[in-house]
């Protein structure tokens, strides 16, 4: 049985560039066996990635740092979504 709610099947996206920019971190393991997360910054509408950095850990200010240079780049977003990770 699948558990999910049945709001996590509706689709969405931003109408306009700039209307909602989404951050998401993932690992990856280099070849040197090294373990680094890559945390992109992605505008929702156009799918632009703003921001694609790769680091040994994200961390909060990291996040922060990355977010504040796309906006210099960029222009602020109308909102930011995440899921809910530490970062």
């Amino acid at each position: 049985m699948n558990q999910r709610p049945k709001s996590s099947y509706i689709r969405f996206e931003a109408a306009m560039p700039n209307e909602c920019w989404q951050a998401d971190f993932t690992h990856c393991r280099l070849a040197t066996g090294a373990d680094t997360e890559i945390l992109t910054w992605l505008d929702d509408c156009s799918r632009y990635a703003l921001s694609v950095t790769a680091r040994e850990r994200v961390t909060g200010p990291i996040t922060r740092d990355t977010f504040r240079t796309a906006v210099a780049a960029h222009g602020a977003p109308a909102s930011t979504l995440s899921d809910n990770g530490q970062v």
